[in-house]
């Protein structure tokens, strides 16, 4: 899903029809047109129903369009609040969670782009762990962390582990009823140091063995095998939005009740030793996480502006 793409089913939402919207953004209607086609393909929904003399929204078409318009506030809000570091050029260190979807992170490296193009990222992947010594100036990552003087940390959204799997790999197999139907399935996991990947967490308590064909900390490759039929994911389960976002919308729980793993995604922003404006416009980057993420029973992002509190996760 592209911004653009978002741009122009707001502008159909507002307008109430393409004709106007086109009107409003000075597009040809065939340009706007296709803009709605391709962020309702990408999102795997009907968004709107043609009408004579205008547009009604589906289900789906209301729920994108009061968050999307949250997502394009925080957009402006990072540009206006980045155009203060336009003649500084420092090389700025971010940390983010190997994984995450290539579309998402585009979005956010052109978002700040676009506001301050004199700024430049070095961009360090790591496990999802968070360490005070580091030197990033702002680290995505999951929680908990040690609490610092250094940081501001921030929960955006749960990142939950869940079994993942295809629809069309679903409807070509047995049906997965129980722990003891995943013997005969190929199993990819998530996996960080600490853990081997040689169980699956249950909620209830205890784990299940498994021999998983795959073991990576790379979550966006475990979902991406998923959706293409080649196995069956242990992986965290991104928000409704980043999944259309990564175009992995069609995902399906597996044994959902039974099998998962808790997890939430922090922001930490370094808050000394920095360009002072450059805490602005991470608060901004936060706010614009905690919109595209949602609310995930995370921080809402309201509490993002003018927030001059220190925190930490756990």
């Amino acid at each position: 899903m592209a911004l653009d793409d978002l741009r122009a089913f707001l502008a159909v939402v507002e307008q109430g029809s393409q004709v106007a919207a086109a009107k409003s953004l000075d597009f040809a209607r065939g340009a706007l047109h296709r803009q709605v086609e391709s962020l309702e393909a990408s999102i795997g929904t009907p968004l709107i129903n043609r009408v004579s003399g205008g547009v009604v929204l589906t289900r789906a078409g209301e729920r994108l369009a009061e968050r999307g318009r949250r997502v394009l506030r925080e957009v402006n809000t990072i540009w206006d609040a980045a155009k203060t570091l336009s003649g500084e050029t420092p090389l700025i260190p971010l940390e983010i969670p190997v994984g995450m979807p290539p579309a998402f992170e585009q979005a956010l490296y052109s978002t700040l782009r676009r506001a301050a193009p004199l700024l430049r990222f070095e961009v360090r992947y790591t496990s999802g762990q968070f360490t005070s010594d580091t030197d990033a100036w702002l680290s995505l990552h999951t929680g908990p962390v040690t609490p610092s003087p250094e940081f501001k940390a921030r929960r955006v959204a749960a990142l939950d582990k869940k079994l993942l799997a295809s629809s069309d790999y679903l409807s070509s197999h047995a049906r997965i009823q129980s722990t003891d139907d995943l013997t005969s399935h190929p199993i990819v996991v998530s996996g960080v140091p600490e853990k081997d990947g040689k169980t699956l967490p249950l909620l209830a308590g205890g784990t299940i063995p498994i021999r998983p064909i795959l073991v990576t900390q790379n979550a966006h490759l475990l979902r991406k095998m998923a959706g293409s039929g080649h196995a069956i994911a242990f992986a965290p389960m991104l928000p409704t939005l980043l999944r259309s976002l990564s175009e992995e919308s069609k995902l399906e729980v597996v044994l959902g009740d039974v099998v998962g793993e808790p997890g939430e995604l922090w922001i930490s922003i370094r808050v000394r030793g920095i360009h002072p404006a450059f805490e602005t416009v991470a608060l901004a980057l936060g706010r614009f996480l905690t919109a595209i993420m949602g609310s995930g029973g995370g921080s809402g992002a309201s509490e993002w502006p003018g927030d001059e509190s220190e925190g930490s996760p756990g």
